[in-house]
């Protein structure tokens, strides 16, 4: 059985060699080793949002947010990467991994408690959740053997129209205008509105299934005949919309990590939500969470803080810490004036057509069936070489923009790509879907 998802699609989509290593090789692919921190604090805040919105599904008012994001933070910051076991940048000093552990948790923090106050209240009043973070397989093909996996970050219906919207969850170092245009065309958005579809369409159908046929008839109670219509009535507010009205793109800042003292090997994440500015002014310390500040006098429209100001790490030097900070910048007590919180979190809705899903479905049908023969063992290469010039081609644009490729070290070396795992470089991949999963510990338990 063959189980296939978006970002296996789109890997193939940007490069074949890349999908073959991060997918096929060896029946299940292989990732670099050690964990990748942007990957590692992001799959963290997904966390930290997924157990936010399961407590607000079970308690949908406002006044449950704080406890619900409380829990968050609790269950992001335990689903966080071991300390020391990342991929550090070049140059990074292997003796600031403590740090670095420490503040990535903030920034875990620092976002989840910015959503709390920017996007969640709003979404509270406006939405009922529907669905958090639910796995949705379905088949693709007119081949059995394929099967199309995702989960769906969360599920909300507009409470004035029972409209539904596929919400989906990013975090970026930057954000600038292609990359706001790319969500319009994005394969996940339309990948995931596909699934939502056909569930509530099988849904749907069972409902109306169960629905109660009968005839009335004076010898049919009149107590039977009004049960037969509440149940009904229940069963047609039960039937949901069959299509998604639109993808909501959400977007939380993390900013970019970059070495603050050149040479020092200490790299930073330069966020508002975890690093600030203080000043002595007599016995008071003002605080300020940006060096830059709008002024309108300037002519650049912008001031610097200036002398007396330090740099310091929120969650270790501010009473209260990460969600004191938080509180205080969203009351308006640091630099009101910047909107810092409102520019950390980027939100917007997407509205697909059945063109854009007809052929992603009939692309993405076509790609796997495809590999069909690859896995049935159809064809024989005289090496692996071979196998890999002939159907799985090299996009040598995607080596190094928009990022260096995880697995230049392969393409590069003959000796690695012989024996990835054996050079330490790189680890077996381990499945993000349930079915995937499933067949792989079959797999193995049968060869144990």
């Amino acid at each position: 059985m063959i189980f296939t998802s978006r970002s296996r699609f789109e890997t193939f989509l940007q490069c074949p060699r890349r999908g073959y290593w991060n997918y096929l090789h060896g029946g299940r692919g292989v990732t670099l080793a050690g964990s990748n921190i942007a990957l590692s604090t992001g799959s963290a805040v997904h966390e930290g949002l997924a157990a936010m919105f399961r407590e607000l599904k079970a308690k949908p008012n406002i006044k449950a947010l704080p406890h619900a994001t409380a829990l968050g933070i609790a269950s992001a910051l335990t689903s966080m990467f071991k300390i020391g076991d990342y991929q550090r940048e070049e140059g990074e000093e292997h003796s600031y991994q403590e740090y670095v552990g420490a503040e990535q948790k903030a920034l875990v923090e620092g976002l989840l408690w910015c959503f709390a106050y920017q996007v969640a209240p709003d979404w509270i009043e406006r939405y009922n959740i529907v669905d958090v973070e639910r796995e949705e397989r379905r088949k693709i093909s007119n081949n059995p053997e394929i099967w199309l996996e995702g989960k769906i970050d969360l599920v909300l219906e507009e409470k004035s129209t029972g409209d539904l919207y596929v919400v989906s969850f990013k975090t970026s170092s930057s954000l600038d205008s292609r990359l706001v245009d790319s969500y319009r065309y994005d394969i996940q958005g339309v990948s995931e509105s596909w699934l939502l579809e056909q569930r509530i369409a099988e849904t749907n159908q069972r409902l109306m299934e169960n629905s109660l046929k009968y005839v009335e008839d004076d010898i049919i109670p009149i107590e039977v005949h009004r049960a037969a219509v509440a149940y009904n009535e229940a069963i047609l507010r039960a039937i949901k919309p069959q299509k998604v009205a639109g993808v909501i793109m959400c977007v939380l800042l993390k900013n970019r990590r970059y070495e603050r003292v050149k040479g020092s090997g200490k790299w930073e994440t330069l966020s508002p939500l975890i690093k600030g500015y203080r000043k002595l002014v007599g016995s008071d310390i003002e605080y300020a969470h940006s060096w830059q500040y709008s002024n309108s006098a300037n002519f650049s429209g912008k001031s610097i803080l200036g002398k007396g100001w330090e740099p310091f790490d929120i969650w270790d030097s501010y009473e209260g810490g990460i969600k004191e900070w938080v509180a205080a910048i969203a009351a308006g007590e640091i630099q009101p004036e910047e909107r810092v919180l409102a520019q950390q979190i980027w939100q917007q809705t997407y509205y697909r057509n059945d063109r854009q899903m007809g052929d992603w479905l009939d692309q993405h049908q076509a790609m796997e069936e495809e590999f069909v023969p690859f896995f049935n063992g159809d064809f024989e290469f005289s090496s692996l070489e071979a196998k890999l010039n002939n159907k799985f081609w090299q996009n040598r644009k995607a080596c190094m923009y928009p990022r260096k490729c995880d697995y230049l070290a392969i393409c590069d070396s003959a000796q690695v790509e012989a024996d990835p795992i054996g050079s330490g470089l790189y680890e077996w991949r381990e499945p993000h879907h349930e079915g995937e999963l499933a067949s792989l510990v079959q797999i193995e338990g049968s060869h144990g």
